[in-house]
């Protein structure tokens, strides 16, 4: 589960070491991966509604689709298994996917 500032604006999570992505890649998953793919997920190479559903209030999330993944000012990765959230407001759909781990 992460850990939730007080303002309910911030919430940091600890990936579990040793989880790997399947052959061909085959490579230890970090936070920039995981970055990297709710950024992706905005896109609109990847059509995702379940993105903004859950996302949308992060810092510096795209009001509208980029046409290519675009860097999210409110996902900080500060080393290779910790990935940082920062909200523009508390936000009770941003708790849901944590609840399903």
């Amino acid at each position: 589960m992460p850990v939730v500032s007080a303002d309910g604006k911030t919430f940091t999570v600890k990936l579990r070491k040793g989880v790997r992505f399947a052959p061909p890649v085959n490579r230890e998953v970090t936070s920039a991966d995981v970055k990297y793919a709710i950024e992706r997920g905005f896109s609109q190479s990847v059509p995702n509604g379940y993105t903004g559903a859950y996302f949308s209030k992060l810092e510096g999330a795209p009001a509208s689709a980029p046409a290519t993944p675009q860097p999210i000012s409110g996902i900080q990765t500060p080393d290779k298994y910790t990935i940082v959230f920062k909200l523009t407001e508390p936000s009770a759909s941003f708790r849901v996917p944590w609840r399903c781990l």
